[in-house]
């Protein structure tokens, strides 16, 4: 049976050495899965508004809808690639005379070169990018990953989350493509958001957060929300809840300095926060979810 060399037809022969130049150090550390799926054949689905405290990654396959980030709205179809940064706030809905079909990825622990842990897309970059002639690409990644999600077979976690690492890889390789610039979102919000992302484990109210950006207090909660689609107090209270929920998953830190540490002086409060938002007590999550 002759061999067709669909890679290069006038090779004969290939071998390649790797010497370690020109490695990259972007994935510095790699991801660990949490979630993984895929949606077919449901005309009649939508998502209600939700965050995530890991990142998600849909890749859709066909099909019409629409994904709805920080209160805007965005038309996806076959071949584009969804990009969720954790405590995003987003929900999905599928043309009911074109379904959506897409898989899904949700994953935390990893760091990309020059980000925030966990996080995959700069914010000011479009979170829905075309993935063009990488879709195959993508199509065979995911079949892979559920395959073995769904099977489990030996060492299925392993292969699951190198899958997961290529994933990645691509999806960044896609976005050193042709980046596109967000629009829509005013230098305040973008302002807003980074201080509280710099500053959520410290005391801070909307006092405080209007005077770190010198704008008033009304004016801030109004363009947040109105282009964010939450309110700057309650993306402060998904942020530390988060970070809460990582160090109960992997620290041995008392309850109470995990409250102080997430920005609550009140073991009591965090924890009636925490239930309230998440549906455990601290406690319980901590035995639920203890690496």
């Amino acid at each position: 049976m002759k061999f067709e060399n669909s890679l290069n037809p006038e090779a004969k022969n290939l071998k390649t050495y790797f010497d370690g130049e020109g490695s990259s150090d972007v994935l510095i550390k790699n991801p660990r899965l949490v979630a993984s799926g895929y949606l077919m054949d449901d005309p009649a689905w939508s998502s209600d508004p939700h965050v995530h405290d890991f990142v998600e990654l849909i890749f859709c396959t066909g099909g019409h809808g629409w994904t709805t980030i920080y209160n805007r709205d965005y038309e996806i179809g076959a071949g584009d690639l969804i990009i969720h940064n954790p405590n995003t706030p987003h929900h999905e809905s599928s043309d009911l005379d074109c379904p959506l079909e897409f898989f899904f990825v949700g994953l935390t622990d990893f760091q990309i070169n020059g980000l925030a842990p966990n996080m995959l897309i700069e914010e000011r970059l479009c979170p829905v990018q075309k993935t063009e002639g990488y879709k195959e690409q993508f199509d065979i990644f995911f079949v892979e990953l559920i395959k073995e999600t769904l099977y489990r077979k030996g060492h299925f976690q392993l292969i699951s989350e190198a899958i997961c690492a290529c994933i990645l890889a691509l999806a960044l390789r896609v976005m050193d493509g042709t980046p596109v610039l967000e629009e829509g979102i005013s230098s305040h919000s973008i302002r807003i958001k980074e201080y509280i992302d710099q500053n959520f484990t410290s005391d801070l109210n909307l006092s405080q957060l209007s005077s770190a950006v010198y704008i008033s207090q009304t004016y801030i909660s109004h363009i947040f929300k109105a282009e964010m689609g939450i309110s700057p107090i309650q993306y402060l209270i998904n942020k530390r809840i988060a970070y809460a929920k990582q160090l109960l998953s992997t620290s041995d830190m008392s309850i109470a300095q995990i409250a102080t540490e997430c920005g609550y002086d009140d073991p009591v409060y965090f924890s009636q926060v925490f239930k309230r938002l998440t549906r455990f007590s601290p406690k319980k999550y901590r035995n639920d979810h203890k690496k």
